[in-house]
């Protein structure tokens, strides 16, 4: 779901239905909570791609430590 979905979602009017207020008032939180739940998935995109270079920067100095060797011993 995307959030203009969610803005732009309406809702048929019914005698007996619902407070158009409230359902709007409703919305605008989901539209918090998804802006900050896509906002944490960045960051978390973030920091794993970030976590991939620094182990590929490891993985390299490794290598040059031990000769290409990963678990040599002397």
């Amino acid at each position: 779901m995307k959030r203009i979905e969610i803005i732009n979602k309406e809702f048929p009017h019914a005698f007996w239905g619902y407070d158009v207020a409230e359902v709007d008032l409703f919305l605008d939180e989901i539209i918090r909570e998804f802006d900050r739940l896509h906002n944490e998935l960045d960051i978390a995109d973030f920091n794993a791609e970030a976590a991939r270079e620094r182990e590929e920067k490891l993985k390299a100095k490794i290598a040059e430590l031990t000769g290409g060797k990963l678990g040599a011993s002397k």
